[in-house]
C-alpha cells in the first residue's frame, strides 16, 4: 500500500488519538528537569557552588641547575708539645716560678699539677701559662703540664726536687778588747819615822802608845789593801818598848 506523502504538520495532526498528549507530557517532564539542574537568577550567594571538576595539564618537569659549593681543603693542625721549666734550686718556703715551653701553634689551654699533697690551700693546681708555687716540705715532687690546642693535647711530666734552705752564717761582729782598769796610782809619801815620845822621866811610852801605834798601821793597811796594792807599807810606826834606849 502506498503512504500519501503529506506535509509533517500534517502527518503530526493525523497521529492516532493520545499520540499528541502522551510528546507533551514527555516534553514538560524534560523542561522540570532542566529548571531544577540550573540554579535560579537571584538565588541566595552563601549558597555553596557546583563544583565543577577542572583538568589540570600536567606541566613538563623543568630541569634546575643545582651549585655545588665546593669544599677547600683545610690543613690539620699538629698535636702540641709539651714542656717547661722553673726556677733554679728550688728550697721549701720560696716561690718557685715555672715557665712554659711548649711548642705548638694556637695553645690556648694548660693544666698544671704542681704534686703537692700536703697543701691544703687550693693552690696545688692552676691554669695559668707560667705560674708559681711554694714548697713547704724537703721532698721530689713530680710536675704535670697538659696543653691543648685544635688539634688535640699533649702532657709531659717532671721531678723537681725541693730542698731545704742553705742556713745563714752569722756574721762575727769585731769588738776591740775592753781595757783592763789600771788601778790608780796613789802616790805614796813616806811617812816620816815617828819617834816614839819619851815621857817625864826620860822614858818611853808604853802600853798606850802601842795601842795607837798598832791603830794606825791597821789603818794604813786597810786603805793599802782597798787601793789594791800589796806591798807591805814602808812607813809604820813602830812601837818602842819602854826599857828601850
Amino acid at each position: 500500500m502506498k503512504i500519501p506523502n503529506f506535509p509533517l504538520s500534517q502527518r503530526i495532526l493525523n497521529l492516532p488519538e493520545g499520540t499528541i498528549s502522551g510528546l507533551l507530557g514527555t516534553l514538560v517532564a524534560v523542561l522540570i528537569i532542566i529548571a531544577c539542574a540550573v540554579p535560579a537568577v537571584g538565588a541566595d550567594d552563601n549558597a555553596t557552588p557546583t563544583e565543577v571538576p577542572t583538568t589540570v595539564p600536567t606541566t613538563a618537569a623543568t630541569t634546575v641547575a643545582t651549585t655545588v659549593p665546593t669544599t677547600v681543603p683545610t690543613t690539620a693542625v699538629p698535636t702540641p708539645v709539651a714542656d717547661f721549666t722553673w726556677s733554679a734550686s728550688p728550697v721549701t718556703g720560696k716561690v718557685v716560678s715555672f715557665i712554659d715551653e711548649s711548642t705548638g701553634t694556637g695553645i690556648d689551654n694548660w693544666s698544671w699539677d704542681f704534686d703537692d699533697t700536703m697543701d691544703f690551700t687550693g693552690n696545688r693546681y692552676s691554669e695559668e701559662q707560667n705560674p708559681s708555687h711554694t714548697y713547704n716540705y724537703v721532698d721530689n715532687y713530680m710536675v704535670t703540664l697538659t696543653v691543648w690546642n685544635d688539634g688535640g693535647s699533649n702532657i709531659v711530666l717532671k721531678q723537681v726536687t725541693v730542698g731545704a734552705p742553705t742556713p745563714t752564717t752569722p756574721v762575727p761582729q769585731t769588738t776591740a778588747p775592753t781595757a783592763t782598769p789600771t788601778p790608780a796610782t796613789v802616790a805614796q809619801t813616806a811617812a816620816p819615822t815617828a819617834t816614839p815620845a819619851p815621857d817625864a822621866e826620860g822614858g818611853f811610852v808604853d802600853e798606850e802608845y802601842r795601842k795607837m801605834t798598832g791603830l794606825y798601821n791597821e789603818y794604813i793597811r786597810i786603805i793599802f789593801g782597798f787601793l789594791g796594792i800589796d806591798d807591805e807599807p814602808d812607813f809604820l810606826i813602830i812601837a818602842v818598848n819602854s826599857s828601850q834606849t
